[in-house]
């Protein structure tokens, strides 16, 4: 199980790794690890273009697979499950139900540990295609929103969000020209600090307000970017933490919110020590730095609902590897049993079985609960043992 387990973080590195590098990298990277995990010499990735399928990359495929994705049947595109193809000597295993499969070079029997571990990855693989997919959708959305990318596009690939959101507010830091940067997450109706940088007072890191108080108050009240010159003389903010704010030397500061599909989930603000007037300029520098951190931030969390799921898959795994496991030991321990019988082994030849089977003393009792015979023979002060009553009219006894 131990050996299982690392390997699965190995195929598991092999494709996180690759979710950087684009979606043809992780589709190749998926054909490695679905054909050494159905023991074949290869997996092919084919995708549905129109009204049939193709190589998902560019690479030519083996002349054996590539005449098999021809002869697929029109009704795969429907496939939603694992199936054999008998007259092609394969198996299809759908990644994504009627868009994205993948074909191996022999018959998985349904019953096996090896296509279930494969029906399993097959479905690890799409949720991290899907991963770059996004990735590189993120990428083409930061190319349209900024005339160029104001904010390193590394930051893209941060999956961890206390780091996500201290790269942000370094970058808002520079990018704005502040003396002090902070990102508010919104948490059950309440702004909540979650990453500051620049400040002077333990109190600032752990600043927490409600819609309408102060500068990020308003700018979650409003859902509109604002910006104060004079923050203890203003009369559009509330003053609830001024005193707070004359700790931290700040006289200027700047907000805006961050978004996801029209939802405000929080606000960027970055504040300068000096008297000056954030410029038309600024605004617009930190309205685009706050759609990036948006993206950044819905890319993260995707990715960790994403990691669950693919934690719950390899749980599945194992589940039902050890379903299988105890299925195939229980027919067999019944095949066991019928030659046993078949061959006159009689009752003293199946108690010893049983007791071999379950590694434990069995001993079996008449309806009065005489022992009738026992396997190892027990001793007249008894031993803890498993006690087949039931069993003894099962077997006409």
């Amino acid at each position: 199980m131990a050996e299982d387990g690392n390997a699965d973080e190995r195929h598991l590195s092999l494709l996180r790794e690759a979710t950087l590098r684009g979606t043809d990298e992780v589709l190749r990277a998926a054909s490695a690890v679905l054909g050494q995990l159905s023991g074949s010499d290869y997996a092919v990735i084919i995708e549905n273009v129109g009204d049939s399928w193709q190589n998902a990359l560019q690479d030519d495929p083996p002349t054996e697979a590539a005449a098999a994705i021809e002869r697929l049947p029109a009704g795969s595109r429907e496939w939603d499950t694992r199936r054999e193809i008998p007259d092609l000597g394969m198996t299809f295993v759908p990644l994504r139900a009627g868009a994205l499969a993948a074909i191996v070079p022999k018959r998985l029997d349904p019953q096996s540990e090896v296509a279930t571990t494969t029906s399993i990855a097959a479905e690890m693989c799409d949720i991290l295609v899907r991963d770059a997919e996004r990735i590189e959708n993120l990428r083409f959305l930061i190319d349209e929103v900024s005339d160029g990318p104001i904010v390193p596009l590394e930051i893209l690939s941060v999956r961890e969000i206390d780091q996500l959101l201290l790269s942000s507010v370094n970058a808002a830091l520079q990018i704005v020209e502040a003396d002090m940067a902070g990102v508010f997450l919104l948490e059950d109706g309440e702004l909540v600090m979650r990453s500051c940088v620049g400040h002077r007072t333990a109190q600032t890191a752990h600043l927490r307000m409600h819609k309408g108080q102060g500068l990020a108050g308003q700018v979650l009240a409003t859902g509109r970017p604002h910006a104060i010159e004079d923050y203890f003389a203003s009369a559009e903010i509330t003053h609830e933490f001024d005193t707070l704010a004359e700790k931290e030397g700040a006289f200027a500061a700047l907000a805006a919110p961050l978004e996801i599909d029209g939802d405000i989930i929080g606000v960027l603000e970055v504040w300068a020590r000096r008297r000056s007037v954030f410029a038309e300029s600024h605004e617009r520098r930190i309205v685009e730095v706050a759609k990036f951190v948006s993206i950044a931030i819905n890319n993260a969390r995707e990715f960790e609902r994403q990691q669950e799921d693919v934690r719950e898959l390899s749980e599945a795994r194992f589940t039902l590897q050890d379903q299988l496991s105890a299925i195939q030991g229980a027919r067999s321990f019944q095949q066991t049993l019928g030659r046993a019988l078949l061959e006159g082994g009689g009752l003293a030849a199946i108690v010893r079985l049983t007791a071999t089977e379950l590694g434990a003393t069995t001993v079996v009792l008449s309806n009065e609960f005489d022992v009738l015979d026992a396997y190892p023979p027990i001793s007249a002060g008894g031993c803890p043992c498993l006690v087949v009553k039931p069993f003894l009219g099962g077997l006409g006894l």
